[in-house]
């Protein structure tokens, strides 16, 4: 590049900071040489048109200039240009590749056109400052940033090998759910852009890449359009662009991010029917802009009624289409007033809930036609209402007496049938009481057994005339048992419960006896059992009338399918459940918070903010009902825990776990259950940590305890699982087998083959064999179990890590370099995993090792320094986990070196 060209630039820079007629006077005037003025006048000739520059034009300065053209080779610092993928007004993208020998890897590189207005320079600079802003998994990512030999700034983006988003689902035919579950991501990158202060205001669908893994991606900067980019920009690019433009961008007006909210309803419109909203195939701009701004678009079920070419089967109903035209309407204060509300509604209609979301009612067309004409109706509306008011009050007014009058008999028949009960209940407690004192028993200590084996005489015995008094008694005797662990006798006495109301029609406490039997059937591992307990149950529901008992037996049903492993089954009813105790306006803290719990639960497998939110919001209601030193107060402070660890929010996990270990220290004598879920949970924690040695004394003690209860439980396999875990961290592999092993078989016997549960802990299995170098077996096992993974509609990613590695070990001849190539993609998606996740821990410290074992020392080495950081992250400095992974990784950093 000559000296002139930067002469040239400068001046050419000064003169935009004058009005146009002055422009000529001040290159005339100034110091350059008359070489640099002819040059920069010519630019200026340009400028001032109305006019784009052509290609041919621009080429032609640039020559004159002495600028060349960039080509595929030149490089950027550590990268090397491979070819251009895109032009627009601020200048090229290319495709480039890392060449300085560290690792593999392709990106993006957004590169400023050479002859640009230093307004175009502010503008790019602050588009490479947003971006620097921004980490997100569904957004590009900026990877750094410079200035090019000839003064041109640059960015170096995350490079995305995918389509664009309405492509994507035709090449897929995907259905409805995965679009509208791709359009969530999509939603919250804009959301997360939204919260950092940015509003998009160019979503369309060549801005959203959804890459091989189904990621959408948004870009912010049109980069890697490349695929069937036309780099040559048309005047139907641009009617294109005004295409998914708001109302308000068109018209000039305030620009918020509720204009990104009507863009992304464009977007879902043209997800949901193949076709953009507007049609502009044969529009003017002038007539585009007519359409967007003051034309609603048909609804979707109606566009793909009408398609002739039927490019879509789906079916869209009413909701869907009040949600995407909701999206789109003209005002702005009438849309979905933010991303999340709209991507809320979205889920909900995934869920089968409420929308936000409706057509628009007749409340709103009366009052737009009052505000268009409130002389001529207001007398009509006060004379109607002179007519209806009197005729209405007095029909009201009898109602509300009737109605009042049968409650007030209603609740003092009920007031006096439950005192009558208390009274009974009373007086039988004081009898056992008076039975068990020292004077009944001659003076010797009696144990709680014999006082239950005294009441049980007396129910048995007596209350034959009172047979409401006595199922409740027996009910009361099998929560008892229940809560002292003997499930097998707390059934009998539900069981006895359940015959006894049964006779007497008392279908309330019939139905709640049965899902207490089927709840006491599954701790016993009695799965078959308890699901026939449910279907007599299910029943009697028709046969009860009060709404807050129907919900009581529905949400702990809901316990009983999770506990004999049908996660879905028992989200969908909890959901269920939730939705018409809002709907009803029950306010119950204590069914609230049952909900609440259940839910959490449910969502453990699914969601884990949401699984915290819920158990949170159980527990709070718990204290709020039991107080703290409370068996159900104590257990949701478990589950609420154990949600924060696997947030990764281990402080506060660990807090809440020592205030339940107070709690039950209190509460349970030793060897009590609950103290067995605490020191398994407390385990886990201990584990995540890095802490091997308290995890495995805990394990230990926490297994022993399960086993006395009955080996063949899903208690006990979870547990063995979990000290297998431990075992293969603490690279006792043939120890890991045997248990991953047993806690299979139980599983399979209690759960079926095709239980998630047996699925999760095959995969441990088909880990520790790769470890072992028994390929073909773990190769055979995760064959067997990703496909239920997916069906269960869980990540596959850390299972991958298996396959790769045995790959890695199969092409030791020729140093993995097939592998490598291939894996690159993968390298780069664990980079973006949490890095506070101790399974990324596990991934790079295994990979890095295999990596090693095949000579590829650059990648050992680079994983080996991530394995360093995250193990300073997650693994506590003083435990034993972390000495064993420092020593382990900076050994094979010495020898790579």
């Amino acid at each position: 590049m000559s000296n002139i060209g930067p002469q040239v630039k400068a001046l050419f820079d000064q003169c935009l900071g004058y009005p146009e007629q002055q422009q000529m006077a001040f290159v005339a005037a100034s110091d350059y040489p008359e070489a640099v003025k002819q040059k920069v006048l010519a630019l200026l000739k340009h400028q001032n048109t109305d006019i784009n520059i052509s290609e041919l034009i621009l080429d032609a300065v640039k020559n004159k200039l002495v600028i060349e053209d960039l080509k595929a080779g030149d490089q950027f610092n550590e990268y090397e240009l491979v070819k251009r993928i895109g032009q627009g007004g601020q200048g090229d993208v290319w495709l480039a590749k890392r060449v300085d020998g560290q690792f593999e890897q392709q990106v993006a590189i957004k590169i400023l056109k050479p002859i640009y207005q230093q307004k175009e320079e502010q503008r790019f600079l602050a588009e490479r400052a947003l971006l620097a802003q921004l980490s997100h998994p569904n957004i590009a990512q900026l990877i750094t940033g410079g200035m090019y030999s000839d003064d041109r700034h640059y960015m170096v983006l995350e490079w995305i090998d995918g389509t664009d988003v309405i492509a994507y689902t035709k090449q897929n035919k995907l259905s409805l759910k995965q679009r509208l579950r791709l359009f969530i991501q999509i939603c919250e990158a804009v959301a997360y852009a939204h919260q950092n202060g940015i509003i998009h205001r160019d979503i369309k669908p060549s801005n959203v890449l959804v890459d091989n893994n189904a990621v959408a991606k948004l870009l912010d900067f049109g980069v890697a359009k490349s695929k069937n980019v036309n780099l040559t920009e048309t005047q139907h690019d641009q009617m294109l662009t005004m295409a998914y433009a708001s109302p308000e961008q068109l018209k000039g007006d305030k620009v918020s991010t509720i204009s990104d909210v009507y863009s992304l309803g464009l977007l879902l419109y043209e997800l949901l029917t193949n076709q953009p909203a507007h049609q502009i195939n044969n529009s003017s701009p002038a007539q585009l802009i007519e359409s967007v701004t003051t034309q609603m678009p048909m609804a979707p079920s109606e566009r793909l009624a009408n398609d002739e070419k039927k490019s879509l089967s789906t079916k869209i109903d009413k909701e869907l289409d009040y949600l995407v035209l909701m999206a789109l309407r003209k005002e702005p204060e009438r849309r979905y007033q933010t991303v999340n509300d709209l991507k809320q509604d979205v889920i909900n209609y995934l869920d089968h809930k409420p929308l936000m979301a409706g057509g628009d009612s007749w409340w709103y067309r009366s009052k737009k036609f009052l505000l268009r004409n409130p002389l001529a109706t207001a007398m009509a509306i006060l004379l109607l209402a002179a007519v209806l008011f009197l005729q209405i009050s007095l029909v009201n007014f009898n109602r509300q007496l009737a109605v009042q009058r049968d409650q007030a008999v209603t609740a003092q028949t009920q007031a006096e049938h439950q005192a009558e009960l208390a009274n009974k209940t009373r007086d039988f407690l004081l009898n056992i009481l008076e039975a068990a004192s020292p004077l009944g028993t001659k003076g010797q200590d009696i144990k709680l057994q014999d006082v239950l084996a005294i009441g049980e005489k007396q129910i048995v015995h007596s209350l034959n005339n009172k047979p409401e008094t006595k199922t409740e008694l027996l009910k009361t005797f099998g929560s008892i048992q229940h809560n002292l662990g003997d499930y097998s006798a707390a059934y009998s006495y539900y069981e006895s419960a359940y015959d006894l109301a049964k006779t007497h029609d008392f279908f309330e406490k019939a139905m709640m006896a049965q899902v207490k039997m089927a709840l006491n059937a599954a701790w016993m591992s009695d799965y078959e059992l308890a699901r026939k307990n449910l279907n007599e149950g299910d029943k009697l529901l028709a046969k009860v009338n009060t709404f807050e008992q129907i919900a009581w037996y529905q949400i702990e049903k809901v316990t009983v399918v999770t506990e004999i492993g049908q996660r879905e089954e028992g989200l969908a009813l909890a959901k269920e459940v939730l939705a018409e105790v809002k709907q009803a306006g029950v306010t119950d803290p204590e069914l609230m918070g049952r909900i609440h719990h259940e839910l959490g639960i449910c969502y453990i497998q699914y969601d884990n903010e949401q699984s915290h939110l819920h158990l949170s919001q159980a527990l709070q209601l718990a204290r709020q009902v039991f107080g703290d030193f409370h068996p159900k107060t104590y257990q949701r402070m478990l589950s609420t825990a154990s949600a924060l660890q696997r947030l990764e929010r281990f402080e506060e996990a660990d807090q809440l776990f020592i205030n339940a270990q107070q709690i039950a220290e209190r509460l349970f004598p030793e060897g009590h259950p609950s103290l067995g879920q605490f020191i398994a949970e407390r385990a886990v924690h201990f584990h995540d940590r890095g802490a091997f040695m308290k995890a495995l004394a805990m394990y230990q003690k926490a297994l022993d305890m399960a086993a006395k209860k009955g080996k063949m439980s899903e208690n006990y396999a979870i547990r063995l699982n979990n000290l297998g875990y431990l075992y293969e961290d603490l690279g006792r592999y043939e120890e890991a087998v045997n248990m991953y092993r047993e806690s299979i078989e139980i599983r399979q016997h209690l759960l079926g083959e095709d239980s998630f549960s047996v699925a999760s802990a095959r995969s441990n299995l088909a880990r520790v064999l790769a470890k072992l170098d028994y390929l073909k077996e773990a190769e055979t096992l995760s064959h067997q179990f990703m496909p239920v993974y997916s069906a269960h509609e869980r990540d596959n990613f850390y299972n991958e890590v298996t396959l790769w590695v045995i790959k890695i070990k199969q092409s030791m001849d020729d140093n993995c370099q097939q592998v490598v190539k291939d894996m690159q993609p993968f390298l780069q998606r664990l980079a973006n995993q949490s890095n506070k996740s101790w399974r990324r821990l596990g991934a790079e410290f295994w990979l890095a090792q295999s990596f090693y074992q095949c000579h590829r020392y650059d990648l050992a080495k680079t994983l080996s320094q991530s394995v360093l950081s995250l193990n300073d992250t997650i693994y506590l400095f003083d435990s034993y986990g972390h000495k064993l992974i420092k020593d382990k990784t900076e050994v094979m950093l010495k020898h790579t070196n």
